[in-house]
């Protein structure tokens, strides 16, 4: 072991660190501090002590050149630990969750897997790894992690942010002064995860005299007093101090410590150099060669760029090594990454570009893939080289690929400078443009327009609009992306009916979204002939467009359906935006059984891919129609599923998903966490839009309301009237009833006229679109805001069509409303029989709420509700029925959890409740207790 001089705070944290992930509950230990000040002494240390104890240790190190290599922190942490994984294990790994990640490690193409996909991926590998056999601890340890890429630094905030499921501790250190492209990332690993670092200071003057007397016994108190005053107690320079006072042999008495300050003087620069002097000039050569490449970059590659034969190049390594420059030989790594810096500094700009040329072109040699490549071209001479330029680009498509567009950006920036040709620098520029839109830089749209200016002709330039169009589209950029589709239309000529009803649908998406925007027959009629060469994307988008202009919701099933086409959809395009958009306009149809096929055709699909993401989207689309139709302990765990992975990155829907997760809670009578799931703040790189706002203040106005701050729900729902009334995409009220609970906010603070414009709104756009749900929604809140007969009448009505829907919350809601408004009006015997059938569905939906309202109700109007179950199988809630039946089947807490997309808490606080109902002690015992006894 190392001894460490006056770090025994640290230590004793390190320790603390692996404590917890050995009990299973990982944490965060973060080592701030000063270049050399012994940051990575404590790390070799804590792996040491790791190791000692059984626990797995996973390494890796943040360097300058690997800085753009997206995932690089990620392969240096996983590659050994995938490599020793056998081969059953390891296909097992391949097919499951963290199939992204484990393709990534081995090599695979780039699959075009998001970077939150592949983010998910590593953490399900992290978390097979350590949890495969039962629990076995892991301690993952990077340093300088200030120099990582900002993929991995990613991961690693991930995975940080769910260390108390895992056996897993993470060790960091970044060092302070450096200012880096991850800064902002680092900033989050501190404030998200809620817990702060821990900073390295200098050695007291006691500790240096420690170090100095290790290796001068005799040293003079004055002496040593001097080399902690000249070194700042810092740990390095005392020891680069001491090692050219042993080189130069002076001595160590009172009067040598008047002329310390001459000794140090000799910088580490100066002292690198003598080292280096003692290696020979082949000692020098390996040295600088290696300074340049990679870190793990093997022997035969520093050689060839040394310019030495092989033997030579091992011989002077292992003089380095005895000289203390190199911590190994074979492959070569420096002791310190200061001594590195330093090695580094003393090559002459113009001959460190040329020689990182040179390792860009030996690792391609070598079969390298295109980013570590262009990781050596980036810092490069120009010098106008087509294949830099191919290298580049190739480099960029793979980081975009990945989610990486950070790095793509870098790769293309650097690209442009080089230069390319004239006929290529249209492209690099697009490119480009779209790499920024994705990291949200305001220099995309000046760099759209450097495209379509270097265009060298009109199909290139057209070429250029639509990537760029849909880019923007995706990224949320309406307003943008209209302007760009519109010049995209006056480019286009020609026969290419394909490309014309495309860039039309693109257009009309924009109108429905943007604020202002506009639905006119200009965009929606589209001929017979301009619908079959559109396709599906053609008839997804007129689907939306029927939904968003209010037209007939059986227009709105006939596309929808025949884009789907019974799965064909999903097998030509995959889980992409396209389904995504024809999903929900089955919900907004009330076609809630065909949305549940196709869903589950799509998870089937995510599940062979492990893809996360397509998961979490599907998940997140079937939320709408399980709220909808009552299943709210579904609607909460799918709204969750897809709010977890867009909290680590972003999506435009994450206010949709909160919004469902929020009143399928307030159902649940879980108030308090569907007030935290309302108030959690947007993330720092991305705010609410319109449709946002206007969602999330109307589930906030639901909170408010159900809280009993009337006046505080309706400042909520008039927030979300401001945002909804200027977009096209929440005119119709089957997306989001908006109206209706305005209405009822502003009815029950007393303001019955604003209520009544609200709802009477509501009613006639539903009317006109002609589905069920939203017509029946708004019936009823239409009957509470009239009252007296004629609300009677159209409570009635709301009833009478609900019956119709698969809405079956909502009916359930309308009964007991009209049950109560009989009650209020002396009609008791009809109020006891609708009470009576509302109460009983509320009760089988799990709706606490309702269910509540309902027995206060009935009792009100002289009945006698019947007590609900409290124990037995019937008690259970779907969530926690699903729990048991898998772990009855013999699934882990850990693949229970990967299988219904929970954490590791949630499922074990789901079978504490069931076993507590069930009467049971163990698992063993499960699957007799969930028979129910009357089917036997």
């Amino acid at each position: 072991m190392i001894r460490l001089v006056e770090r025994a705070t640290e230590l004793h944290q390190v320790m603390t660190l692996i404590e917890r992930a050995r009990e299973g509950t990982g944490g965060l230990l973060l080592l701030e501090g000063e270049a050399g000040i012994g940051k990575t002494t404590i790390l070799r240390e804590a792996a040491a002590i790791a190791a000692q104890e059984g626990i797995a240790v996973a390494r890796a190190t943040g360097h300058p050149i690997e800085s753009t290599l997206s995932f690089g922190l990620v392969r240096q942490l996983l590659e050994p630990a995938l490599a020793g994984v056998a081969p059953e294990e390891r296909a097992a790994l391949a097919a499951g969750p963290a199939r992204a990640a484990v393709a990534l490690l081995e090599g695979a193409p780039a699959t075009g897997s998001e970077e939150l996909e592949l983010v998910h991926a590593a953490y399900r590998l992290v978390a097979e790894l350590a949890t495969a056999g039962g629990d076995r601890p892991w301690l993952v340890v990077v340093d300088d992690l200030h120099w990582g890429d900002r993929s991995s630094v990613t991961f690693l905030l991930y995975l940080a942010q769910r260390l108390a499921d895992l056996p897993v501790g993470l060790l960091a250190t970044v060092r302070t002064g450096e200012t880096t492209d991850v800064d902002d990332l680092l900033g989050r690993l501190l404030a998200e995860v809620g817990l702060g670092g821990t900073t390295l200071g200098p050695l007291s003057a006691e500790a240096c005299t420690e170090l100095v007397r290790r290796r001068f016994p005799e040293a003079a108190d004055t002496y040593c007093a001097e080399c902690a005053r000249v070194t700042g107690g810092n740990p390095l320079l005392i020891n680069e101090l001491l090692q050219a006072v042993a080189t130069s042999g002076a001595a160590t008495d009172d009067d040598a410590a008047q002329r310390l300050h001459e000794t140090s003087s000799i910088s580490l620069q100066r002292s690198t150099s003598l080292r280096l002097a003692g290696a020979g000039e082949a000692g020098r050569e390996v040295a600088e060669a290696l300074a340049v490449l990679e870190p793990g970059a093997p022997l035969r590659r520093v050689a060839a760029l040394a310019g030495l034969p092989t033997e030579v190049a091992a011989s002077a390594a292992d003089a380095l090594v005895r000289a203390g420059v190199l911590q190994s030989s074979d492959p070569p790594a420096f002791a310190h990454p200061l001594l590195q810096s330093a090695v580094r500094s003393s090559i002459p700009d113009a001959e460190r570009g040329t020689r990182h040329r040179r390792a860009a072109a030996l690792a391609h040699e070598d079969g390298v893939g295109p980013e570590p490549v262009a990781a050596h071209l980036l810092w490069s001479t120009r010098a106008a080289d087509p294949w830099a330029v191919e290298r580049l680009r190739a480099a960029a498509h793979d980081a975009r690929s990945r989610g990486a567009a950070e790095s793509a950006c870098r790769y293309l920036e650097r690209a442009l400078e080089e230069p390319p040709s004239p006929d290529e620098r249209a492209h690099v520029l697009a490119e480009l443009a779209e790499a920024e839109l994705l990291t949200g830089r305001l220099s995309a749209v000046e760099r759209l327009d450097q495209a379509s200016q270097a265009a060298v002709d009109p199909e290139t330039e057209l070429a250029v609009m639509v990537r760029i169009g849909d880019v923007l589209f995706q990224s949320g950029k309406y307003d943008e992306a209209a302007e760009v589709f519109d010049r995209a239309l006056r480019l286009q000529r020609g026969g290419d009916d394909e490309l014309h009803s495309r860039l039309r649908v693109c257009r009309l998406a924009m109108e429905t979204l943007r604020p202002g925007g506009k639905v006119g027959p200009d965009l929606v009629d589209v001929p017979d002939e301009q619908l079959a060469t559109g396709g599906r994307f053609l008839q997804v988008h007129l689907a939306l467009a029927s939904v968003m202009g209010v037209t007939d919701h059986e227009q709105t099933r006939r596309l929808a359906l025949g884009a789907l086409d019974d799965g064909a959809m999903l097998r030509e395009q995959g889980i992409g935006l396209d389904l995504m958009v024809a999903l929900g306009c089955l919900i907004w149809a009330d076609l809630f059984e065909e949305c549940d096929e196709e869903v589950a055709r799509g998870l089937e699909v995510a599940d062979r891919q492990a893809s996360h993401l397509g998961r979490a989207n599907l998940l997140f689309g079937r939320a709408w129609e399980r709220y909808w139709a009552g299943r709210l302990e579904e609607a909460v765990d799918d709204s969750l599923a897809a709010i977890e992975p867009w909290r680590g990155g972003w999506n435009g829907q994450i206010h949709f998903a909160r919004f469902w997760c929020a009143v399928a809670l307030l159902e649940l009578d879980r108030l308090d966490e569907a007030e935290a799931v309302v108030d959690e703040p947007d993330s720092p790189e991305h705010g609410a839009d319109a449709v946002g706002i206007a969602t999330i203040e109307v589930a906030r106005g639901r909170v408010a309301a159900a809280r009993g701050d009337h006046e505080a729900a309706r400042e909520h729902m008039d927030k979300a009237v401001t945002a909804a009334s200027s977009l096209p995409f929440l005119v119709n009220p089957t997306v989001l009833p908006w109206r209706s609970e305005a209405a009822l906010a502003h009815l029950a603070v007393g303001d019955v006229e604003r209520a009544r414009a609200l709802v009477a709104d509501e009613v006639r756009l539903a009317r006109a679109y002609g589905a069920r749900r939203p017509l029946g929604v708004a019936l009823r809140a239409q009957g509470l805001v009239v009252g007296g007969e004629e609300g009677l009448e159209l409570l009635r009505e709301s009833v009478e069509t609900l019956v119709e829907s698969p809405a079956r919350l909502e009916e359930t809601r309308a009964r007991i409303d009209l049950g109560a408004a009989l009650r209020r009006a002396g009609r008791r015997s009809e109020a006891r029989e609708m009470l009576h059938e509302g109460l009983d569905v509320a009760t089988r939906l799990g709706a606490v709420r309702l269910r509540d309202r309902a027995r206060a109700e009935m009792t009100a109007a002289g009945g006698r509700p019947r007590r609900e179950a409290v124990s037995g199988p019937e008690s259970l809630t779907p969530s926690e029925r699903r729990v048991c039946e898998l772990a009855a089947a013999g699934r882990s807490n850990p693949q229970i959890a990967a299988e219904l997309f929970l954490s590791r808490r949630t499922v074990e606080f789901h079978l504490r409740g069931a076993f507590r109902k069930l009467g049971v002690g163990s698992r063993d015992e499960l699957a007799a207790a969930l028979r129910d006894p009357r089917v036997d």
